[in-house]
């Protein structure tokens, strides 16, 4: 029910285009069609007016993990975290997107012995 959401929304906003919670609606049913230049721009105009929206905020985030933005998505999402602190998925999502952004060494490699050096020390 995505494209009548759309259409209900954007009626909506024809009457009151300032009513934000209309306009992150149409946001996310966006961003759930794949249309996401679309519901990008909708949720960019929400945080010119509103830069706390916190849905919004998530949406634009959403928007630019899938459309594989990773850094600016990361961004968005700890944007996120610091008006909802200690959200177990928000905490989870940018953990991952960090490991995925900037992936740490292997742990030998931090270590300094490769695994057929650890099992040669090991051996001797």
């Amino acid at each position: 029910m995505f494209e009548e959401a759309v259409e209900v929304c954007r009626a909506g906003l024809a009457v009151h285009p300032t009513y934000l919670s209309a306009r992150v609606t149409l946001g996310r049913a966006l961003v759930e069609l794949q249309r996401y230049d679309d519901a990008k721009q909708e949720l960019e105009q929400v945080l010119q007016s509103a830069p706390e929206n916190l849905a919004a905020i998530r949406g634009l985030a959403d928007v630019l993990h899938r459309q594989g933005d990773l850094i600016p998505a990361l961004a968005q999402y700890r944007a996120a975290l610091v008006i909802a602190r200690h959200d177990p998925d928000l905490e989870q999502t940018i953990a991952d997107l960090e490991r995925e952004v900037d992936p740490k060494p292997p742990a030998h490699a931090v270590e300094g012995l490769t695994f057929e050096q650890a099992a040669r020390e090991f051996l001797a």
